[in-house]
């Protein structure tokens, strides 16, 4: 996962943040290494491994030393453990999104125009006292824009409220979890853990927040929600890793916790290198709510529908422009009537035309699929199962051959097809 070029001045700390991050995105001892390793990495952040953050240990003489730095200069430089609010769209922003269908935008017109004639035809004098007595019905202008109204007004409920399920969603439950601060075992609430800070691990716990594990006790980890990986991750403090590493028999394990990952067993204490949105899984999450473009399933109907818009548009304009031209061509029809009387005949071939327009474009064959992915979703969501991200699982559904391998492509250069 790339990270943002950001020029963060990291004083009174000697790392960036972003460099931190990075030590596990990929998980690298050697980068760890580089750095000096876990004493320089605590040293670094200004903590104790046994006392954890604390007041007392605030007596180095240099003033820019990470043991001076206060809670304000820790997340002013590698953050808060909290994700940004995403920002919902407003009412108006709805409706502008709705508004901008370019079926809505062509009846939009032809209602104006329709209301417009009416309304002129209706009120005129001289329309009255005409020799052709030609109805004029202005309420076709006004059933398009009641029409145009309910379409809008359903549309903007629909996305609403689907902005607020996804609000509810994104709200983090309030979790605790233990640290070492001035000594002592403390319980915080999570969105309190700084960089730096010395938590410790349970079974159960859910990781919150990215870090380097000082000493474990047959830690072991699931993090298949956030790596995909199903096989369950050992978990060793970093003087074991390197200890195997030197005499080559580190295979499988790693001293890294990240972020989202769950203890299947164990327990242990970790240095908190990374939180919110640049932990892993803040990041994670960061990239899931940039606007997606429109998924498999979305994109085909939206292809077949383009392409039969323009083969619908042709005879349909052909036949505009006939009518226009026997309306005007009519013998004596332009020396009987008037000027608003002649405009009421093209208001009638512009209304006739854009509902031939309507019904030939399938333009809620794209609406039919979004309708049938909202059921299926709400479905999902009462069985206790809920897929924020729907592409992959489109792409899963058009696949009819699937390779699948355990070691195979490493170690015989083979994969076996399903």
């Amino acid at each position: 996962m790339p990270f943002p070029e950001e020029d963060i001045d990291p004083t009174p700390f000697p790392f960036n943040p972003w460099k931190l991050a990075s030590l596990v995105d990929p998980k690298s001892l050697e980068a760890l290494q580089d750095i000096g390793g876990v004493d320089a990495l605590i040293k670094g952040l200004g903590t104790d491994a046994k006392h954890g953050l604390s007041e007392h240990i605030r007596t180095s003489p240099f003033k820019d030393a990470p043991y001076t730095a206060t809670v304000q200069d820790r997340r002013r430089v590698y953050g808060e453990n909290v994700l940004p609010a995403q920002r919902s769209k407003s009412l108006l922003l709805l409706m502008w999104l709705t508004l901008k269908n370019k079926v809505l935008v062509l009846l939009s017109i032809t209602a104006v125009i329709s209301l417009a004639l009416g309304l002129f035809w209706s009120f005129s004098r001289s329309n009255r006292r005409s020799v052709l007595p030609i109805e004029v019905d202005w309420d076709e202008g006004v059933a398009i824009m009641v029409a145009i109204i309910i379409v809008v007004c359903v549309g903007i409920l629909n996305d609403w409220q689907k902005e607020r399920q996804f609000q509810k969603l994104n709200e983090r439950e309030e979790r605790r979890v233990k640290v070492i601060r001035n000594g002592n075992d403390m319980i915080i609430d999570v969105k309190e853990v700084l960089v730096g800070d010395i938590a410790l691990l349970e079974p159960g716990e859910i990781v919150p927040c990215d870090g380097v594990l000082l000493n474990s006790r047959h830690v072991r980890c699931d993090e298949s929600s956030i790596t995909g990986t199903s096989v369950v991750t050992r978990k060793a403090s970093y003087k074991e890793c390197m200890a195997k590493l030197d005499q080559r028999e580190l295979s499988q394990e790693d001293c890294f916790l990240l972020s989202g990952s769950k203890v299947l067993e164990g327990a242990g204490e970790y240095v908190v290198i990374a939180v919110g949105s640049k932990s892993f899984s803040g990041r994670f999450t960061m990239a899931l709510r940039e606007d997606t473009k429109h998924t498999l399933l979305q994109f085909k109907p939206r292809a077949l529908a383009k392409l039969e818009r323009v083969a619908g548009l042709i005879p349909v304009f052909s036949l505009m422009v006939m009518l226009l031209v026997q309306s005007s061509t009519l013998p004596g029809t332009l020396s009987v009537r008037t000027n608003s009387q002649n405009a009421w005949p093209f208001a009638q071939i512009l209304t006739r035309s854009v509902t031939l327009i309507v019904v030939a474009v399938p333009e809620d064959l794209p609406l039919a699929m979004t309708v049938a992915l909202a059921f299926v979703t709400r479905c999902m969501t009462k069985a206790n199962f809920f897929e924020y991200v729907l592409d992959p699982r489109e792409i899963m559904a058009n696949v009819s051959v699937i390779g699948t391998d355990k070691t195979g492509t490493f170690t015989r250069h083979a994969i076996s097809v399903v």
